[in-house]
């Protein structure tokens, strides 16, 4: 039963984020062309391999637990730990050239647009997470 539960507000949560991601996208998709152009493919591909590797050291280190493989659990867990470390890394590169890029959720000369955009995007930040 607890599974059928956390799947459904799963469901509900990633629902309602793609639900107003699709929206936004549509209201203000020359802000999103924009952005997009703004953004380095090659670090995003990697983070994406680093998350699927550190997701599969993970659960191989849950199976080694289930299993009594202590040696290989706590080696993979290290990994785990190095694959994370390794995201940071990269996360900070790419927030680095954002902020020297001046590349914030608003414009440096605040606009009615901007503004409105701005407010728009933490108000669905708080919805969707309950913050």
């Amino acid at each position: 039963m607890g599974m059928w539960v956390f799947l459904i507000t799963e469901i509900m949560f990633f629902g309602g984020m793609f639900t107003a991601y699709m929206v936004y996208r549509y209201m203000y998709y020359q802000a999103f062309v924009a952005g997009s152009e703004k953004m380095d493919f090659w670090w995003g591909t990697i983070n994406t391999v680093v998350l699927i590797c550190s997701s599969l050291t993970m659960a191989l280190a849950v199976r080694s637990s289930q299993i009594g493989q202590r040696k290989a659990l706590v080696v993979l867990l290290i990994i785990t730990m190095l694959f994370g470390c390794v995201f940071m890394g990269i996360k900070a590169i790419e927030y680095t050239g954002h902020w020297k890029e001046h590349q914030f959720t608003s414009s440096p000369v605040p606009t009615s647009t901007s503004r409105d955009l701005t407010r728009n995007m933490w108000r669905s930040s708080f919805r969707c997470t309950g913050r």
